[in-house]
């Protein structure tokens, strides 16, 4: 159960951009204390480390760390975002990816449709 909650934490990384235009990987904004926080959704990220977890469970914390966390950095320099300081506990690989995976689909879904 911890696990679920550590993927929303995980799948919706909050960020502040700076002022020059570019094109964006995220679709949820809102502003909070005057400086606008975009939240960039991992799904992809989370989909593609649950297919190669689930044919390699053994190497569960290098494919977490490849696709999910990799996927992150590459959002985080692409757009030249500042990330809010998260704790490691929240950037560890599941230990229940059925749970996981419902959880993602459940996530995709509620947000697409918002």
């Amino acid at each position: 159960m911890k696990s679920i909650y550590f993927l929303s934490v995980t799948l919706l990384l909050a960020s502040c951009s700076p002022a020059a235009e570019k094109p964006k990987t995220y679709d949820i904004s809102f502003t909070h204390e005057k400086q606008e926080i975009h939240i960039v959704p991992l799904y992809k990220a989370y989909d593609d480390y649950i297919q190669a977890v689930s044919k390699q469970p053994e190497d569960n914390e290098a494919l977490y760390k490849k696709y999910v966390l990799g996927a992150k950095n590459d959002v985080i320099k692409k757009e030249q975002l500042q990330a809010m300081p998260v704790p490691s506990i929240y950037e560890q690989p599941s230990e229940n990816i059925k749970d996981l995976k419902q959880m993602n689909t459940y996530l995709k879904n509620t947000i697409s449709t918002s």
